[in-house]
């Protein structure tokens, strides 16, 4: 039954099962749903959020930006600069005041460990931030420099806790290679639950859009022609 399946009908299952918010989806699961090889589903799965990652970094975060540092990975009895493993993410948002608690956009970015010599992000560190990520026309900018000061930034702290949860939960973990791929994927759901828009149709538009409908005419091909 799964073979007998078209290229399109493949990739419109696909988006289907990366637009669910509550799981996501993995290769091994999406292997299982269209009936192709886990090689195939892991190329797929991969073309998908790198269109993603695109889509994150066109949109800048604007208004009132704060942010602060986090960590990703297993915590050891040792402090977070001296674990090696821990990968040091900044969680951002934008609010549309100083005092709205409620954010209109999220981003959570993989940074070097360079920037972060005694467990503190240095400021060229957050400058290097706000070039890369945060609009120049923003209104304010604050990245607190310490893992702490994240807790007074409601709600980053619980969002970052639950994009590691869904992380680990859905891809048993990951190494850096591919974390920050990842987080844009989840952010990709979570700031258009944030704006009320379906994640299926924006999805499928921000696809199209990318790579051209003619692209669905093979299961994975034309997006390697399309350096998606």
């Amino acid at each position: 039954m799964h073979g007998s399946r078209t290229p399109l009908v493949k990739w419109m299952t696909a988006f289907r099962l990366v637009s669910n918010t509550a799981k996501g989806i993995n290769a091994v699961r999406l292997q299982a749903a269209i009936g192709v090889t886990y090689k195939t589903a892991f190329a797929m799965l991969r073309k998908i959020r790198r269109v993603l990652v695109q889509s994150n970094e066109r949109e800048p975060l604007t208004g009132h930006v704060k942010g602060g540092l986090r960590y990703y990975g297993r915590y050891l009895n040792i402090s977070p600069e001296a674990n090696g493993k821990l990968q040091p993410i900044v969680v951002a948002a934008s609010f549309s005041s100083g005092w709205n608690w409620r954010p209109a956009q999220i981003k959570m970015n993989h940074i070097s460990k360079a920037y972060l010599p005694n467990g503190y992000l240095l400021k060229i560190g957050i400058q290097d931030y706000a070039e890369r990520y945060v609009h120049p026309d923003a209104k304010s900018v604050f990245v607190g420099r310490g893992r702490m000061l994240l807790n007074r930034i409601r709600p980053l702290p619980e969002l970052f806790a639950d994009a590691k949860r869904w992380i680990n939960r859905t891809f048993r973990g990951l190494g850096p290679r591919y974390l920050q791929t990842y987080l844009d994927e989840y952010c990709f759901r979570l700031n258009l639950v944030l704006r009320k828009e379906p994640i299926f149709m924006r999805l499928v538009a921000v696809c199209m859009r990318t790579c051209c409908p003619s692209a669905f005419a093979q299961p994975v091909a034309p997006f390697y022609k399309l350096g998606c």
